[in-house]
């Protein structure tokens, strides 16, 4: 009888145990079932940010090549106009540099930002510039658009960029990362601020 009851007693207690056992499991598979719920549903809002970013990077690509503006094709030195010999100094300066890569900060030898394009064209001159467009423009005189000769300066986007006007409604400039120094229309995607001169 004595040990009938233990027998019952040790089944009372393994189906506790069973039952805690369960009951546990239930409890964890509940945890793991919301865990795998939150862990979709941060997978499908990191999809969609990503999506998101994607598009916005897209546009941000479009954006910045049309503000460099469309390269002119089949541009050569014989659609440049007739200039002195300190215009064609500088001009031929700067177009020595297309296909140069744009790099922010760099003024040379072999790759360039907007105003360090600019610096290193009057160097030739032996003039001195800021590396900075705004401060170009500073220590330039202003001259209205159809003042403008080869080897001016034209500023965009207030200030915040500078190319060379070549003639003959040309410029050449170091627009941004996403292209290289280039020949493109004096009115192309960036927003035209003004022209100033240091040569005549």
């Amino acid at each position: 009888m004595d040990r009938l009851n233990s027998a019952n007693l040790y089944n009372f207690e393994l189906m506790d145990e069973l039952r805690a056992a369960s009951e546990e499991y239930n409890t964890q598979n509940e945890l793991l079932l919301e865990l795998q719920a939150d862990l979709e549903t941060d997978q499908a809002a990191l999809e969609a940010k990503t999506d998101e970013l994607t598009s916005r990077i897209d546009d941000l690509n479009e954006e910045w090549m049309t503000v460099a503006g469309e390269e002119v094709p089949s541009f050569s030195e014989y659609d440049l106009p007739a200039m002195t010999d300190d215009e064609y100094t500088v001009v031929k300066f700067a177009l020595n540099q297309l296909g140069d890569p744009y790099v922010w900060g760099s003024a040379g030898p072999n790759s360039w930002d907007c105003s360090g394009l600019i610096m290193g064209a009057y160097a030739e001159l032996g003039i001195n510039l800021p590396h900075n467009a705004a401060a170009q423009y500073g220590q330039t005189a202003s001259i209205s658009e159809d003042e403008l000769r080869p080897g001016d300066l034209v500023f965009y986007n207030n200030l915040a960029h500078v190319g060379m006007y070549i003639g003959n409604g040309y410029i050449v400039h170091a627009p941004n990362s996403t292209t290289v120094v280039k020949v493109v229309p004096l009115h192309h995607g960036n927003s035209y601020y003004g022209a100033t001169t240091i040569l005549h």
